[in-house]
């Protein structure tokens, strides 16, 4: 068998890539380069604006960011909730928190993607997320730690109000201001400019005001481009047990950067792993927009989870990912959340974010109307039928979580979080459907973290952080992980490619 070339390699690739929006044909040097940077970050989300600032301060030369939004809040960070799982920042250390280290942190990340990480990312933001943080918090970042059943120990580090990823954007912004990065937006990266034998990245092809422009990178090039999980083919195409799933990420999240790394022969890893979640609220099906109901929060008070066939699926409390792959194994097409009274009640006076995105006022509103995913009962019977379940079978379910309350033990599931039986009503129950987050697949890095080909051979000055890598979270996504790599990995490979010679 005649083994390919890099050449024929990245014909086939463009035969593959036939129907994408960018051009398949990889570019390759021009005679005249229209700006010339040492540093090249594309993407102005949490890894695009880390990854610039800390290559800046660890002495990258002139580091430019384009962003092909006109604006740095459009992106998925923004739409996050902004929190940052790590281990042994200074806000632990001034909380008390004795943190057992950065091994036990990373053994958790992997428990929570079933050991199916790349356990080298996985050590590598372990290792330095509190460094992370301290850095943030030294540009006047502010956190507070909130509780995650995933971790042995407090390390969710979240903002407070407002909750969004915005605010690392703003901080980051004005450090990059600061030191002198190179922001550009409304300047949409279109393809990697490659040598001859696509062995190695010079550059990239980018639109600026309506005209083609060659970026030369002398020192590299960091996609940081985000996710596909706003891009409903992408999402059919790799999620196959999520299929239809609506999207929460930012609009911008249709997978630029990793196309166009394919499109050169960059290997890919995990694709069919995402961060969905099974407690979305479809705002506007048709447009495949939706938001996401913290019913696995809400669990903690008490509340519980079953599908279609009103049965209980799942460990209740389990982070929102774990329950989505738990639903989909079952075929569920949807699922739904129960709570009392007084769980739901408990629920709103600890934590100000029901659905993120929504004020509490409105979710208040909604429980009052009902109109878009709320439903609300004076008996399980009642509520059943408002949710279209079968009224017996979900009197059975909750008969028989009542008995594992009183007993205090959960024999199906092994849930801790025994708070209440549902013996007084009203009752609420929420109907919620698959929500697409965040990527867990994206492209993988080699031992230099240059992204590989497809031989398993880095591709030299190309980098990615955030959702355009993959590896880091296995196959279910943990609170707080994907921000928190986010920042510490674009850090980490800003650092690095700063140090690359010319």
């Amino acid at each position: 068998m005649n083994k390919l070339s890099r050449r024929s390699m990245l014909a086939a690739s463009a035969a593959f890539c036939g129907a994408a929006a960018l051009p398949c044909a990889a570019a390759h040097a021009p005679k005249k380069w229209d700006v010339t940077c040492d540093v090249l970050v594309v993407g102005g989300g949490a890894a695009g604006m880390s990854a610039a600032v800390s290559a800046k301060e660890s002495g990258g030369g002139k580091v430019l960011l384009i962003e092909k939004t006109p604006s740095l809040f459009l992106n998925s960070t923004t739409y996050s909730m902004g929190q940052f799982s790590a281990c042994n920042s200074k806000v632990m250390q001034k909380n008390g928190i004795k943190d057992p280290g950065a091994a036990v942190f990373a053994a958790e990340i992997m428990k929570g993607g079933h050991g199916k990480n790349d356990a080298r990312l996985v050590k590598l933001y372990a290792e330095n997320s509190g460094a992370t943080i301290d850095w943030l918090s030294a540009m006047g970042q502010t956190f507070r730690m909130v509780p995650n059943p995933a971790y042995g120990v407090l390390r969710t580090h979240d903002l407070g109000n407002p909750q969004t990823g915005g605010r690392h954007i703003e901080v980051l912004l004005k450090q990059a201001e600061k030191i002198g990065v190179e922001i550009w937006t409304d300047c949409p990266a279109k393809e990697l400019i490659v040598n001859e034998d696509a062995s190695k990245v010079l550059g990239v092809m980018a639109e600026l005001e309506g005209k083609t422009i060659a970026i030369k990178a002398t020192k590299g090039v960091i996609l940081c481009t985000g996710g596909f999980m706003s891009n409903g083919s992408l999402v059919d195409n790799y999620l196959i047990n999520f299929r239809g799933a609506i999207s929460c990420a930012g609009p911008s999240a249709t997978g630029d950067g990793l196309l166009m790394a394919q499109k050169i022969g960059a290997q890919t890893c995990f694709m069919n792993n995402g961060a969905v979640y099974c407690y979305g609220v479809p705002v506007d099906p048709k447009s495949r927009r939706g938001l996401i109901f913290r019913g696995h929060i809400m669990n903690i008070y008490g509340s519980i989870s079953v599908g279609p066939d009103a049965k209980r699926f799942v460990r209740d409390e389990l982070g929102a990912t774990t329950a989505g792959i738990a639903a989909s194994a079952r075929g569920y097409d949807k699922t739904f959340v129960l709570a009392t009274e007084e769980q739901l009640n408990n629920f709103m006076s600890k934590d100000a974010t029901q659905v993120i995105g929504w004020t509490q006022e409105k979710f208040k509103k909604e429980l009052e109307e009902n109109k878009i995913f709320a439903r609300k009962a004076n008996t399980i019977e009642e509520l059943a039928k408002t949710l279209g379940l079968d009224p017996k079978a979900l009197r059975k379910t909750i008969d028989t979580y009542n008995g594992y309350v009183k007993a205090g033990k959960d024999p199906e599931f092994g849930r801790t979080a025994l708070k209440g039986t549902f013996e007084k009503g009203p009752f609420y129950g929420f109907v919620c459907k698959y929500v697409a987050m965040a990527n867990l697949g994206g492209l993988k890095a080699g031992e230099t973290l240059e992204i590989l080909d497809v031989y398993d051979k880095p591709i030299r000055h190309l980098y990615a952080a955030g959702e355009t890598l993959g590896g880091v979270h296995g196959d279910s996504y943990l609170s707080g992980n994907s921000i928190g790599a986010c920042l510490t990995l674009g850090r980490v490979i800003g650092q690095k490619v700063a140090k690359n010679k010319a």
